[in-house]
Formats: C-alpha cells, sequence, structure tokens
C-alpha cells in the first residue's frame, strides 16, 4: 500500500494497538513509539503492547513504563504491526488474541521468504531499507506529518540500532538522507550515543571481559564465534538479551569477515546471531537453518547440544565463506 493509503487506514480507527516483535530491539521501540505519536498526532488513541526485558539502557531511551500487556482485540479496531510481518514473530502472550483481529497493517523492512504467509494484505515493507524506523520516517514525510524531536529522537535510535551507527553494510543514499533529516527534526543525537554506545555497565563489563576471554577463531581466523551457556550466564548474574547487544563487535575483529553469537535459552537450545562483511551473505545459510534476515546480519535457533555445537561450528564457518 502507498503510505497515504496506510495513513487514510489509520484515520479511519479509533483505537489502534501497536506491536513490535519478541524481545524488541531498539528499532522496534523506537518504530512503535514514533508510530503511538504519529497516531495521536492525528487525533487516533494508540498503545504499545510489548512485554519488557529486563531494567538496562532502553530504559533511558524509551519510557518502557508505559508499555501495555492486556490486549483484547475487541477493544481496538486497528492493530499495527512494525519490524515484522509474520504473527509468529509477536510474543505468544498475544498470539491468540492477535488471531481474531481481522484489521492489521504491517510496516517493516525484512524481506517477505517464500512460504511466509502475511496477516494483511495492508502492508507497507521495503526490504532495501536498513531499518523500520528509516521506513516510518518516510511515512512520516511523504503525509506531512510533524516530526518532532521526540518522535525524531525514537526514530534516530531505531535507526542507529538497525545500521550499528552506519557500520553495517546494509547502508545506502537514503539512509544518510533519513538520518538528516532526523537530524534537522532535532533529534537528540547525543543522548543516543551516550546510551547506545557510550555509557557501560558493570553487567556489560563483565559480558565484554568473558567474551574476549572465550572467543574463538576458526577458518584460518576468518570467523570466529562465542558460546554463551547457561551456567556462563548464571555466574555472570547477566542474561540473554544483555549478552545480545555484543553481537556486532564480534565481526569487527581484524580479519573476521564471519562471526557466531551462540546464546543458550534453555538446556540444549541455542540461538545464533551471524553477523559478515565484506559482501559475504549470512541469510542464506540461516535461511537453510530454519531462519532468516539480511545478508550481513541474520539468526537462527536450533536444539543442539554445546559438545555438538563447539565441533559444528567450524564446519558451518566454512560452509559461509563458501558462499554455501
Amino acid at each position: 500500500m502507498t503510505t497515504s493509503r496506510i495513513l487514510a487506514k489509520i484515520k479511519l480507527a479509533q483505537r489502534v494497538a501497536i506491536f513490535g516483535h519478541i524481545n524488541p530491539d531498539p528499532d522496534a521501540y523506537g518504530a512503535m513509539f514514533a508510530m503511538r505519536e504519529l497516531c495521536r498526532q492525528v487525533g487516533v488513541e494508540a498503545e504499545i503492547f510489548a512485554i519488557k526485558n529486563k531494567d538496562c539502557y532502553l530504559d533511558f531511551l524509551f519510557p518502557l513504563n508505559e508499555l501495555k500487556t492486556d490486549f483484547k482485540a475487541e477493544n481496538f479496531d486497528l492493530v499495527i504491526l512494525l519490524d515484522l510481518h509474520l504473527l509468529s514473530r509477536v510474543d505468544s502472550l498475544f498470539a491468540v488474541e492477535l488471531s481474531n483481529h481481522k484489521n492489521i497493517i504491517v510496516i517493516d523492512h525484512h524481506k517477505v521468504m517464500d512460504g511466509d504467509v502475511l496477516p494483511t494484505k495492508s502492508t507497507l515493507i521495503k526490504d532495501d531499507y536498513a531499518a523500520t524506523c528509516e521506513v516510518l520516517t518516510g511515512f512520516a514525510v511523504e503525509n506531512n506529518l510533524k516530526i518532532t524531536p521526540q518522535i525524531a529522537t525514537y526514530l534516530y535510535t531505531g535507526l542507529m540500532g538497525d545500521t550499528d551507527r552506519f557500520l553495517h553494510n546494509n547502508l545506502t543514499t537514503h539512509v544518510f538522507e533519513t538520518a538528516l533529516t532526523l537530524f534537522k527534526s532535532k533529534a537528540n543525537v547525543q543522548f543516543i550515543y551516550n546510551y547506545l554506545y557510550r555509557y557501560k555497565t558493570p553487567e556489560q563489563l563483565r559480558i565484554n571481559k568473558f567474551l574476549l576471554d572465550n572467543m574463538v577463531f576458526t577458518a584460518k581466523d576468518r570467523a570466529l564465534y562465542v558460546i554463551f551457556g547457561l551456567d556462563d550466564l548464571k555466574k555472570l548474574n547477566a542474561d540473554q538479551e544483555s549478552v545480545k547487544v555484543f553481537t556486532n563487535d564480534l565481526v569487527n575483529v581484524k580479519g573476521v569477515e564471519v562471526s557466531f553469537m551462540c546464546i543458550e535459552y534453555q538446556k540444549d537450545f541455542f540461538k545464533f546471531s551471524l553477523r559478515a562483511k565484506n559482501g559475504i551473505n549470512t541469510v542464506n545459510f540461516a535461511k537453510k537453518m530454519g531462519g532468516g534476515g539480511h545478508v550481513c546480519a541474520s539468526a537462527f535457533e536450533m536444539k543442539i547440544s554445546r559438545n555438538k555445537l563447539q565441533k559444528i561450528l567450524p564446519k558451518w564457518a566454512k560452509e559461509i565463506l563458501n558462499g554455501k
């Protein structure tokens, strides 16, 4: 759908429920809070539904105390899904109620894969964009909606989160034009950089030390991986989401072209975040493993023991480096 038709659909609603994917990242949160303000700007009541992660740096960037969890489909005449296009990516707490809703809009930047079943035909999906906040900035500009400093700050946070302050290879001219638009709209750029990249908690320092002590190089040092098991997390007094913050750091090691962040969520159940540079494709491998994502940043999950994982990771790295 065009952005104008999306806006027209929003204006017809009285109450809007806004959702992002499970375990929201800065792009999901940025899009959700910006969309809430844009809805209110056109006179439409809107609420955000999400399960908050533990207290962390995101509390400084977004008013996470305003998240709702008591979603009832009958109380909202429109649902907006942001930074995802599959209902399976929404927290399971909301799954049943959402499956009963008939009026849904999807705004996303992830590629729709073969076999994906979208919950609606009302979609605004730009898979050549680096972030959903980039899509939403264009939505606001094209419809002459006011990007207030607050909205700009939300959107800029998401843009930085999904480009890692312009370090990923998902950059285009439009990404920088979007950043300039948000800068001119008085996004609080230094505030964002402080909490995304500069300030470190004691927990983050412990995680970073473990990461540095436990990096394993493979494939002639062109790849590396780190495994965070449940026992490791317990010793660090950290959770999985706190560890994920360091995912992008691994591939930035000199000479490394592919990295794996391996995090255990349940006994022998791991989630993997893949990163790459120099044009190496990770998403084909992730798709083969039942996951997905972008060329340089993708993910999948599987049940596997730590011992088997340590043996197979070098093979996975070679497969990706060889374009398989």
